[in-house]
């Protein structure tokens, strides 16, 4: 389709797993430590030596745009969404002194907001993705100010796993009024090989990456709409990542079933049903490229708000063929197409 931008919503940056990338931006005592900072993940975030993060260069993620065509692509973290897994400290008494450090969480994000603007600045076509303490609502608001206003990052990541806390409850408004204010979207997204710590189920990857990761996204979703978020912030624009979009009908149907039901003290900010905000223009859900359910749910929430995001490079995708299988679809009209590869994430990220 000539004439059209193409924005890759969902780029994962492949960090080093001995967090040597991001140690040199934290100041001492950090700076000087060796080995990794944050706890073990659980399953091999890098699917069995598929993808290996620690040969991984600028140069492969400007071929690969090259290769499909696209102008611009949002870096989302990877090793960093880790951090909400760190509790407060002193809680539980089973974790090392080093992931006790209460001043580990807020180091770590500075030190990977500034390493992830640093290359954001060697190619103008990456957007750079922050983190925040989520831990602490007050050091969550100062870091996302200074992501934003100071180094020029896109949007501040929320990841599903880890928070310990309802995300919807008041104690995180400061927060969202702050994202709010600073005009750039709340970014929920899953490391999909992360599990909670008590969750023993899942005895593989495979197991743990079809099911942990979208879970605990629909619990973060369900948790922001019952919170009364959206009405609460009502410009805040908030984007969903890395689960593919077919469950949508699904989860906003069964929301707003139970909401009929509900008693007044459980939802007391959430005046609406669920739909009317997941349909109403400040969410935005990211799509891979063949996903079957996409022209039901474009048919179910409208063309506005799908947006494209690759998830590259992992291993289960359609690399360098993404771009071209989505246009060569004949399911979806080509107006829903341009605005799914570059027009709603254009009004995602404010840059229209």
């Amino acid at each position: 389709m000539p004439g059209m931008n193409i924005i890759d919503g969902d780029v994962h940056l492949l960090q080093k797993t001995d967090d040597s990338d991001v140690r040199p931006f934290m100041g001492n005592p950090y700076n000087n430590q060796s080995g990794p900072l944050l706890p073990a993940p659980g399953w091999d975030p890098y699917e069995y030596g598929r993808v290996t993060p620690d040969n991984w260069n600028l140069d492969h993620y400007a071929r690969a745009m090259d290769q499909e065509k696209v102008d611009v692509s949002v870096l989302f973290p990877t090793r960093a969404l880790l951090i909400s897994q760190i509790p407060k400290r002193g809680l539980p008494t089973g974790y090392s002194n080093r992931a006790r450090d209460e001043n580990l969480v807020p180091a770590y994000c500075r030190g990977y907001n500034d390493y992830v603007a640093g290359v954001c600045k060697q190619n103008p076509r990456l957007r750079g993705v922050a983190v925040a303490p989520w831990q602490n609502a007050a050091a969550a608001v100062v870091e996302a100010r200074r992501a934003v206003t100071e180094l020029g990052l896109v949007g501040i990541a929320l990841s599903s796993f880890g928070v310990s806390e309802n995300v919807g409850s008041p104690a995180f408004w400061p927060v969202y009024e702050e994202i709010e204010r600073l005009n750039v979207p709340l970014l929920v997204h899953n490391p999909s090989c992360q599990g909670r710590a008590q969750d023993l189920r899942p005895d593989s990857f495979l197991f743990q990456d079809t099911v942990g990761g979208a879970m605990e996204t629909f619990h973060t979703c369900s948790a922001l709409i019952y919170g009364g978020i959206p009405e609460k912030f009502p410009k805040l624009r908030i984007g969903v990542f890395n689960i593919g979009v077919g469950w949508i009908p699904f989860l906003m149907e069964r929301m707003d079933k139970d909401f009929a039901g509900r008693s007044e003290e459980e939802t007391p900010f959430l005046k609406h049903e669920p739909s009317k905000h997941m349909t109403g223009g400040n969410w935005y859900f990211a799509t891979t490229y063949d996903e079957r359910s996409l022209p039901h749910v474009v048919a179910t929430i409208g063309e506005n708000q799908l947006i494209f995001g690759s998830a590259y490079p992992d291993a289960d995708g359609l690399f360098p063929h993404a771009v071209s299988t989505l246009l060569a679809r004949r399911d979806i009209s080509d107006q829903a197409k341009k605005k799914l590869l570059g027009d709603n994430a254009m009004a995602l990220f404010g840059w229209n």
